[in-house]
Order: C-alpha cells, then sequence, then structure tokens
C-alpha cells in the first residue's frame, strides 16, 4: 500500500498552514492517503497520570482536522484521502460546537459550508477503545469513512472482535473476509467482513 504517516503538527506548524500546500497538492495528486496521528503533545499539565496520551492525543487529532478545515486544505485540496488516528479525536463528537459557531458567525473563518459537512470528508480508525463510540462516529460520518485500525502495540488487543461488537463496517459487493476491498483507497486498505 502506498501512503504516508505525519503527525498533527509539524514542527511547530499547524498541518493547514501555507507551507505545507505542496505537500498536500503532491498527495492529491498522487492520490494517495495520509495517515494522520498524534506525535504525542508536550503540554506540562498533561504530563500526570498519562494524560498526553488520553487526553491529549485526541486533542491534537481535532486540531488538525480543525486547521485542515479552516484553513482552507480541505476546499483546496478536495480528493485528499486523509485518514484521521482514534475515530478523530474529539471532533466527530463535538462539532456540533464548531458548526454553532460557523452559523452564529463567531468562528472567525470563511467556510464555505457547515463545519460539520468536512467531517464528513475525512476517513476514521477504529481505535476508540469504546465501540459505542463507533456507533456515534457512524451516525456523523458514513460507515464507509470507517477504517479498522490497530495502532500496534498501543490499541485494542483484538480488532477485530473490538469492531465485531458493533458491526457497523460492511464489506462492498465485491469483497470477502480479509482481503483487498473496493473503497476510496483503490483497494489498498483492509476492511472487516463476517
Amino acid at each position: 500500500m502506498r501512503g504516508v504517516q505525519i503527525s498533527t503538527v509539524v514542527r511547530g506548524n499547524e498541518l493547514g498552514d501555507k507551507t505545507f500546500y505542496p505537500f498536500w497538492r503532491k498527495a492529491e495528486q498522487l492520490n494517495v492517503p495520509v495517515f494522520i496521528h498524534p506525535a504525542g503533545n508536550s503540554d506540562p499539565r498533561l504530563k500526570k497520570f498519562g494524560l498526553a496520551f488520553t487526553v491529549g492525543q485526541p486533542y491534537e487529532e481535532a486540531l488538525a482536522m480543525s486547521t485542515l478545515i479552516y484553513e482552507g486544505i480541505m476546499d483546496k485540496f478536495p480528493k485528499l484521502k486523509l485518514l484521521i488516528a482514534h475515530g478523530g479525536g474529539y471532533l466527530p463528537y463535538y462539532a456540533g460546537r464548531q458548526d454553532n459557531a460557523y452559523h452564529s458567525g463567531r468562528d472567525g473563518g470563511t467556510l464555505k459550508r457547515s463545519f460539520n459537512s468536512y467531517i464528513r470528508k475525512f476517513y476514521y480508525e477504529t481505535v476508540v477503545f469504546n465501540p459505542d463510540m463507533l456507533d456515534f462516529l457512524a451516525t456523523k460520518v458514513s460507515a464507509k469513512n470507517i477504517v479498522l485500525g490497530t495502532d500496534y502495540p498501543f490499541g485494542e488487543e483484538n480488532p477485530i472482535s473490538f469492531i465485531r461488537k458493533k458491526n457497523i463496517i460492511r464489506r462492498p459487493a465485491r469483497c470477502n473476509s480479509w482481503k483487498k476491498c473496493c473503497s476510496p483507497f483503490k483497494n489498498k486498505y483492509l476492511i472487516w467482513d463476517e
């Protein structure tokens, strides 16, 4: 599978920064998925109790998605295939706040449509540790945009059993079990089918 993994922030620059336009242009041109996974969170408030992992990473994912949307990356490069770790962090679950700010003009952005419509353009991996969250995620985005993830060695012990609990990931018509499936990633990623 061709693709690339990047962090949620690069040398202190947010992913929506104009500096990265050439990168996004090339990723779109090559039609390769870009997997966005945080490299941690160095906020000193998150040093105790593993909060950099449990609170910091979902925050990083939400911030990365927000900058990609507000800075116009999703509009400038509409064919990008962006896969976000950990079910998109906090953002899919709190997108209503962004929509409220958009509709009331408090977001300061120049979006072409509601904020919520942009989150449907991302792909999300399943490492959320709570199967009910996958159900909710599937109400915000298409189940076709939810991809099996492992986050090895930190993720679910048995990711297949985890997604079977909710059975929201369905097979495309021409796929059987573990197989390269017809998908937005051009037959290059794995999904589960009973």
